[in-house]
């Protein structure tokens, strides 16, 4: 997965979507992260994930760096 295409799923009137992008990020991270570990190939320390939201018909655009710590701490909860 190298970008993200978020549409705002909790309402209209919200006004703060990072949340949404930040988590698809995270996820992007792992999906990658997996398939490498099942090609044999390097493992991935850190990955910049490139995103856009869509705020009713304004994009926004992010780039969200995902660390294998990050990734670590939020799998823990």
């Amino acid at each position: 997965i190298l970008l993200i295409i978020q549409e705002d799923k909790i309402s209209i009137s919200s006004k703060s979507p990072e949340a949404q992008v930040i988590a698809g990020a995270i996820v992007a991270f792992q999906y990658n992260k997996d398939t490498r570990d099942r090609n044999g190939s390097d493992p991935l320390d850190s990955m910049v994930i490139p995103a856009i939201t869509v705020f009713g018909t304004h994009p926004v655009f992010y780039k969200v760096h995902v660390t294998e710590q990050l990734n670590k701490v939020v799998a823990m909860g």
